[in-house]
Order: C-alpha cells, then sequence, then structure tokens
C-alpha cells in the first residue's frame, strides 16, 4: 500500500482530470456542469443474484454503470465516491479472498464503474491487514490494464500512531477545466472513517495506528477539519467545491463516535457537500457555524445520490437539489458481470462446502420460539464457544422455518455448510459480552415474556422478539402477573440469587433497545467484549452466522460428527398461573387423567377396587382392573398423596401397555442415563428405560430425572399433550 504524500495526490488528480477533460468545450460560455455521485455501505453486493439464496440481487454494483450514466445525463464532469463497508462479509467476498491470484473483484467493480476515491469503512478495517492491503491496491495499481481507472483509498484519519502522518490518502483533488478558460474549478473530496475504529477492530490489527491526532482530545471530526485540512484544501490546494466523505451516521448534533455528521457541520465552515456513510439512504439540508445550508446525502446501501453542480466561468456555481437514483431501476452492466462471473461461481461452490458432517436426529420442524430446540442450543453452544460467557441470549426469529432434520432427508447423515449457516443464523448482528446479576436477568425475561399470547385452549403463541437464556433454567407462567412470570431460575442446580453476577453473551443490538436499557440498565460501555475485535471472526465482521460457521468448522477439524448438543440449560413456558402449575397431583387425580385419556367407556362399570381408603371409585375400579394400579400392596390406594415422578412413569409404562404401544420382551431394553437412577425403586427399573425412550418426564440440564419429587400439574399438562400426540 502506498502511503499518502502530495506529489501522489495531485498525479493521480492530474490523471482523473485530464481522463475527463475531453468533453469540455461543449459547455460553451456558461461554464460546465459536475455531477457528484455517491454510494455508501454496498455490503459487497457484487452479483445479480445472492449466492445463498439464488434471489435477484436489486441494487448490486452491476447496476452504477448504468445508473450513474442516467443520472449525470449532459453533464461535462463526473465524480464517484463510495463510502465504505463495500467488503461486508458475504459468500462472494469470502471466495474473493481465498484465491491468492488475480485482481480482488471488488476492484474490478470500482474501477469499472469509474469510481474516484473510496472510503474504508468499519467493514474494511475489520478484515486482516494483509487482505485489505490487497484489495486496496489492486484499487490503486496504475499498470491495471482493464479498466484503466485508478480509485484512491482515501482517509485523513487513519494515522501512524508515532508520525501522526495519513497511511492513506487523506483526500483527492480535481481540477476540471473551464471552458474558454484559462482557470480550474478545483474539487476536494475528504475521506473520514469512524473515530472509535480502534475499539471496533480486532485487537492487534491496528494498534501501530489511531483514528484522530494526539490532540484531538474529544474524537471530533469538526476539531480534525478545522486544525488539519481545512487549510490544506482551501487554502493550498486552492478547492473551490469539499466534499466531506464521512463513514459515519447523521446523528442530533451531539458528538457521537459513530453519528458525528451533524456536528461537524454545526461547528465547522468549508465543506459544500456531505456524504454519510451509515445512514439510511435520504437526503437533508443542515446549517453549518455560518449558517449556511449544507445538504447530508447518503445511498444507504440501494441508491446513488446525485448532486449537480452548474459552474460559471468566474468558478461561481449553483447547487442542484440533492436527490436519490435507485439501483434497482437499472439493468446490470453486463461488461462488469462478466468480469465477476467466475467470482460468483466460486461463491456458489463455497457456500455449499461441508463444514462438518451432519448426523441425526433433529427435531424434524421445530417451534423455535415457544419451545427448547436443538437447533437454538446448537446456536447457543456457539456463542457460549466463542465468549467463554456463562449464559446466552437469543431470539431465534429468523430461524423460523429453517430445519436441520430436512436437512439429512431420509439418510442418517448429511453434510452441515456455509448456507446452513446463513440459513440458521442470517443475522447480520455482532456478538458482545456482558456482566449482569440475577436479577437483570430476571426482568429481562419478564420482558420477553411479554412476546407470548395465551388463547382459551390455554394454547401458547407469538415469541417473536423473545429471548431465550441458555446456561440457566427457568420456567414462566404466563397467565401471572407482569413482573412474576418467571420463575425457580437455576444455575448448575442451585438457585439463581439477584445480585449473582454472569458474563453474558448477547447480539449487540440489544444493547442499544429502549426496553432492554429500562429493564437492566446495561449500556454499551459495559461491552466486555466485541467479536469483531476477535482475530477469529474478523473476516466475518465478528457477525453470528460467521461465529456459527467457526464453531461448526471446529467440530468437523476435531473428526467428529455435528449433532443435537445436550442442552446445557432448560426452559418451558406454561399458559397457566404458577400457583395452579406448581401444585401436587395426587394419586386419584392422575389416574382420573389417565381414565380420561385412554378413550375408554367412562359409563363402563368396573369390579370395584379390594381398598380400604376410597370406596367404589369407578376411575379407581378402572386402573385397578387394567393394573394401571395394584395400591400400596397392603389394601389401600392412598388416593390423596401426592404421586411422585417414578409413580407417574411406571402407571404410564401400564397404560401404554394398555393400549398395544408398550414395549414386549427384553431387547427394547436400553441403559438409564440418569444421574439420579440409584434414587428409584427396583420396581420402576422398566418404567425409567421406558421414560428414556419415549421422554414422557425429562431430566434436568444436571441429567438429574427427580424420581422421588412430586408431579406437578404443570408437568402433568405437558405429559397429557404428549400422550395425545402419540395417540
Amino acid at each position: 500500500m502506498k502511503f499518502w504524500n502530495r506529489a501522489l495526490a495531485g498525479g493521480l488528480s492530474a490523471l482523473l482530470a485530464l481522463s475527463l477533460a475531453a468533453p469540455a468545450l461543449a459547455a460553451g460560455e456558461r461554464g460546465f456542469d459536475l455531477t457528484i455521485l455517491t454510494t455508501a455501505a454496498m455490503s459487497g453486493k457484487l452479483s445479480a443474484e445472492d449466492p445463498l439464496t439464488g434471489e435477484t440481487v436489486e441494487d448490486s454494483y452491476l447496476k452504477v454503470p448504468a445508473a450513474a450514466k442516467a443520472a449525470a445525463g449532459d453533464a461535462t464532469y463526473t465524480l464517484l465516491v463510495d463510502v465504505g463497508d463495500m467488503t461486508a462479509p458475504s459468500p462472494v467476498l469470502a471466495a474473493a479472498e481465498s484465491s491468492a491470484e488475480g485482481t480482488h473483484p471488488l476492484a474490478v467493480a470500482l474501477r469499472t464503474c469509474g469510481y474516484t476515491a473510496y472510503v474504508p469503512g468499519s467493514y474494511d478495517f475489520g478484515r486482516d491487514p494483509s487482505v485489505a492491503r490487497r484489495f486496496y491496491e489492486d484499487l490503486e495499481t496504475l499498470d491495471f490494464s482493464d479498466p484503466t481507472n485508478p480509485v484512491a483509498v482515501v482517509c485523513a484519519n487513519y494515522l501512524d500512531k508515532q508520525t501522526q502522518e495519513p497511511r492513506y490518502h487523506p483526500y483527492t483533488v480535481t481540477h476540471y477545466g473551464i471552458p474558454g478558460s484559462e482557470e480550474n474549478f478545483t474539487v476536494g473530496v475528504l475521506g473520514l472513517t469512524d473515530t472509535d475504529m480502534a475499539q471496533l477492530c480486532a485487537k492487534g490489527a491496528h494498534d501501530d495506528a489511531s483514528f484522530v491526532h494526539t490532540d484531538n482530545a474529544e474524537s471530533s471530526y469538526a476539531y480534525e477539519w478545522i486544525n488539519y485540512w481545512q487549510h490544506k484544501l482551501r487554502e493550498e490546494e486552492g478547492c473551490d467545491f469539499v466534499v466531506a466523505a464521512l463513514h459515519t451516521a447523521v446523528g442530533d448534533g451531539t458528538l457521537a463516535a459513530e453519528a458525528q455528521a451533524a456536528h461537524l457541520i454545526a461547528h465547522t465552515s468549508g465543506i459544500d457537500l456531505v456524504v454519510a456513510g451509515h445512514e439510511a439512504a435520504g437526503v437533508q439540508s443542515l446549517k453549518n457555524a455560518q449558517g449556511k445550508d449544507i445538504p447530508v446525502v447518503s445511498g444507504g446501501g440501494e441508491a446513488l445520490t446525485v448532486t449537480t453542480l452548474h459552474v460559471k466561468r468566474d468558478k461561481t456555481y449553483t447547487v442542484d437539489k440533492s436527490t436519490l437514483t435507485p439501483l434497482a431501476d437499472y439493468e446490470d452492466d453486463s461488461a462488469l458481470k462478466a468480469r465477476i462471473r467466475g467470482v460468483y461461481a466460486a461463491a456458489e461452490t463455497l457456500v455449499d462446502e461441508e463444514l462438518a458432517p451432519l448426523a441425526g436426529p433433529w427435531e424434524a420442524d421445530p417451534d423455535f420460539l415457544c419451545t427448547q430446540s436443538a437447533a437454538v442450543d446448537l446456536i447457543h453452544e456457539a456463542l457460549l464457544w466463542a465468549t467463554g460467557a456463562d449464559v446466552s441470549l437469543i431470539a431465534p426469529d429468523p430461524m423460523e422455518g429453517f430445519s436441520l432434520s430436512r436437512g439429512l432427508g431420509e439418510g442418517e447423515s448429511a453434510s452441515f455448510t456455509w448456507r446452513d449457516c446463513y440459513d440458521l443464523l442470517p443475522s447480520d448482528d455482532v456478538l458482545v459480552t456482558v456482566k449482569m446479576t440475577g436479577r437483570q436477568l430476571k426482568d429481562w425475561l419478564e420482558v420477553s415474556m411479554a412476546c407470548y399470547e395465551t388463547t382459551d385452549g390455554r394454547e401458547i403463541t407469538g415469541g417473536q422478539g423473545a429471548d431465550q437464556l441458555c446456561g440457566i433454567t427457568y420456567s414462566a407462567f404466563l397467565s401471572n402477573e407482569e413482573g412474576k412470570r418467571v420463575v425457580s431460575m437455576d444455575y448448575q442446580g442451585e438457585p439463581v440469587t439477584e445480585n449473582q453476577l454472569f458474563t453474558v453473551a448477547l447480539p449487540a443490538s440489544r444493547l442499544a433497545r429502549e426496553d432492554w436499557l429500562a429493564a437492566t440498565g446495561v449500556t454499551a460501555e459495559k461491552v466486555l467484549w466485541n467479536s469483531r475485535r476477535d482475530s477469529r471472526f474478523a473476516a466475518y465482521g465478528g457477525e453470528l452466522s460467521g461465529i456459527l460457521a467457526e464453531y461448526v468448522k471446529s467440530v468437523g477439524n476435531q473428526g467428529k460428527e455435528l449433532t443435537a448438543p445436550k442442552p446445557r440449560s432448560q426452559w418451558r413456558l406454561y399458559p397457566g398461573e404458577s400457583a395452579e402449575g406448581l401444585t401436587q397431583i395426587t394419586r386419584l387425580a392422575f389416574v382420573r387423567t389417565l381414565h380420561q385419556l385412554s378413550g375408554d367407556d367412562l359409563e363402563k362399570v368396573y369390579p370395584m377396587a379390594p381398598v380400604t381408603d376410597i370406596i367404589n371409585d369407578p376411575d379407581v375400579n378402572w386402573a385397578w382392573a387394567t393394573g394401571i394400579t395394584n395400591g400400596n400392596g397392603a389394601g389401600q390406594f392412598m388416593p390423596g398423596e401426592p404421586i411422585t415422578r417414578e409413580q407417574a412413569i411406571v402407571m404410564i409404562l401400564r397404560y401404554d401397555r394398555l393400549r398395544g404401544v408398550g414395549p414386549v420382551g427384553s431387547d427394547w431394553m436400553v441403559r438409564v442415563p440418569y444421574a439420579d437412577a440409584a434414587d428409584s425403586n427396583s420396581w420402576a427399573a422398566e418404567a425409567l428405560m421406558w421414560n428414556v425412550i419415549k421422554g414422557y418426564l425429562t431430566p434436568n440440564a444436571e441429567g438429574k430425572l427427580r424420581p422421588q419429587d412430586k408431579l406437578l400439574l404443570c408437568e402433568l399438562e405437558d405429559m397429557t399433550a404428549d400422550l395425545l400426540a402419540r395417540m
């Protein structure tokens, strides 16, 4: 990468001006028109189709040549600038960078389109510096034969920490010839990236650099402009018009690291057009320190911004109202499409490469929102593997409709690929860790519970936006009053206390939500670790799908199959109230439930059960006659005694045999893996094995079935639903 110097910047500017000067004489007495076009946040959209989905990409770089030609119209000159994040993670980019040969296709795109300058953004700085260097060198090298347009990498605030000199061009200067005059109209483009970039990039990637001058205590663009670049561009370079191309959002005029455009305008003069790189597509006008209206534009990853200057012979000018040209309105450029066709083919191959062999079983059609699923447990495993955190939080909204079981088809194994990672976890969020107390976690789960609804039939619906917590076992009773729905939070077998501290992994976007701040008070300033700063994930911009891919790859590299993980914790939703759901079920209530489920004629008369503590009860008579129960062996049924979990699964085994779906012989028998199997009675041994197969009662996160605990109403409701589903 060539470091900036004035001679190189001037030579590059002259080359650009000469390449565009031929039509100037046609402008006649009135001078000429200059159309300034910009794009931003294009996120590596270089192909006509998305390699992951096969869907058409409506607003890629392929559209820029036609859109730029239409937007420029009859203008004498055109200036085209991109304001960063071109290298956002994508399969096309991954395919391009996996090959060491050939010109970087993103550089091919910018040069083919005729860009003058590129301002690096946060994704660009987040990449491996050696990979970024290849891209930048391919942008600028002057011996690139087709196309011939070099593109300057422009960033005034990426500084060598010791010398305080910019490592890239701080600006470009282009001299446009005025027809009928020996004068030139001079336009400068100043590039500035996020001032807090050092905190956004992988540790060690840019330790020898700074993103503001050392005397810029407030880390503001305004300080950089006033003290370093205003005099240089306006006085030394003699710029008649200055474009500030900022990889930042507009903001509200206060000083914010990633939203400084409004602050810069309000506190300075001498800048004539501002391009905001972090902003959604739009145009607006803000007053500078002298009260002058300054246009602010952003392509937002979907449009060209169009600003036309009408320049007179005396170098005075007027500026048309800035507009947007949607890229989707134009056709793909055939020449550029041909140049990157091979990269797209490589991307298609890449997304189907195996990261690890996938082995079942997995749920066929998991309900990601309302019940715990193995696929979401897999994501939690990846988040906890990446961070070493105690617990993790994530909402599985984007995963709806995805099934790992369908990937297996009729076979027992398949390949887990990049495509699966993107399908399962398509979010472009990044991962962070923070410290939280047990109380803060509970308060946030309470917010999530508001995302669910219950119907009259006690069915649970909704759940969009609700976070699921891994690492802490909890239950929620949705009919409880607000704020008291989450109960029985346990961590590693012990109740969670209000002040107990946990390291929590979660998507960074949570920290910007108002409901999160209101419930927890945990802000972005409390972040301990950021995936974008971890060298393992920087190539993916720290995005969640890349973290999942690296986790799956680590499994494959160990020669293992990717199987459903053992849950680190459990969570369950109940439609009723906890006061009801946590009541203990009596033996009489349990056999009554089985009798009603059996489909038996409830009016049928069975012989009276020979017990002394309940006389001629039809449900007890049925249970005794069918062998569901034999009482306590001493002539008592004990109807009011709470039934234990062990007794319940014994009766379930007998019930399944009664209806012809129970085990026969001994070939079916399996090992009992429960950590507390020794706490059960010998007469329950077969029932425990049957429960291992059927899962009527689930062990807790510590692998304990708790056979002597009393069965609760909420557990009976789950068992009933399970039995009904199997009938």
